[in-house]
């Protein structure tokens, strides 16, 4: 008797999931606010979710069938999202009311890696910026000049080996080399008498991060889920390989700095100075102590945003040059 009423059960079902997931798409419509018109379960980001277009490809179809406006609504899955295309506004949303904007929206567990500078959100990541910032100014930065003309050295030595060797080859991954290499000696104090014997670690572990990954396409489809189950965006290997390189360039400076002004040296001076302040509130200061997760988080973020984005930047230099 019950098959009688299995089609019935299952109209219901399928009808209670489609008011459920387009419960929400008249939202931009209800506030005159442009915008492509969403899929049922995926949103505006069918494409990046089934792994057809890079994220960054679909946005900016989006931001290009909308010339003529300043904000282009959208949705991640259900969950309405704002594209903006006007200087002004975008000035607004960056300066003038930063407070109402401070956070990126990338939410996940921020255990570990987590706590990092960029990923860090409300008053932790104020707390952070607060005792960091003075880490990257110009003369600290100088400090490092000789490790860099240390890598820029051996990159040329490399670089001459290659073109005895073949008259051709891949610029991007070459100056991939000389970037890693550098921010590995700037950040963990790692020296390698040669570019060709980089620790291959390192290598594999830029391959982990760089992969498409579900998770971080489960946060812009289900913003909050992974923080509410403790999950991260950053894969596991990921996370133990640089704790256990912090681990050990810690225990090898004894937890002090060793003089070689890089990237650890500056930390370990801030932890000397106790605990991380957020000095908004006068009333309720917001304190992060400063433990070696906290320094495992922020020399992480350093090697990957200073890696690619330097290697692709050099490349994209390099093309021009030529042409």
């Amino acid at each position: 008797m019950w098959v009688l009423y299995l089609p019935a059960v299952l109209s219901v079902l399928i009808v209670t999931l489609y008011l459920y997931f387009t419960r929400t798409f008249n939202y931009w419509k209800k506030r005159n606010v442009r915008g492509p018109e969403p899929t049922v379960f995926f949103g505006n980001l069918k494409d990046s979710t089934l792994r057809k277009k890079n994220i960054g490809i679909v946005m900016e179809e989006i931001y290009n069938q909308f010339p003529d406006e300043k904000v282009v609504g959208m949705y991640r899955m259900t969950t309405p999202c704002l594209l903006v295309r006007d200087l002004d506004v975008i000035k607004h949303i960056m300066i003038k009311d930063f407070e109402a904007f401070r956070d990126r929206g990338v939410e996940f567990s921020k255990e570990g890696l987590g706590q990092n500078l960029f990923h860090a959100d409300g008053e932790t990541w104020r707390a952070l910026r607060n005792r960091f910032t003075p880490i990257f100014t110009s003369g600290k930065l100088k400090n490092m000049f000789y490790l860099m003309h240390e890598g820029a050295d051996n990159f040329i030595d490399h670089v001459s080996k290659e073109c005895e060797k073949k008259q051709e080859f891949e610029v991007h991954s070459l100056l991939q080399t000389y970037t890693m290499s550098t921010i590995s000696s700037c950040a963990f104090g790692v020296s390698y008498n040669s570019i060709s014997d980089k620790v291959q670690t390192l290598e594999i572990v830029d391959k982990i991060i760089s992969e498409p990954s579900y998770a971080i396409e489960l946060d812009y489809m289900y913003p909050k889920l992974l923080a509410k189950l403790n999950l991260s965006i950053i894969p596991t290997p990921v996370q133990h390989f640089f704790k256990s390189l912090v681990d050990s360039i810690i225990s090898q400076r004894n937890g002090k700095p060793a003089g070689r002004n890089d990237f650890m040296d500056l930390i370990l001076e801030l932890r000397q100075m106790g605990e991380v302040t957020s000095n908004k509130y006068l009333d309720g200061v917001t304190s992060l102590e400063i433990t070696d997760e906290v320094i495992c988080a922020q020399a992480f973020v350093f090697y990957v945003a200073g890696y690619e984005t330097s290697a692709t930047t050099m490349s994209y230099f390099t093309l021009f040059f030529c042409s």
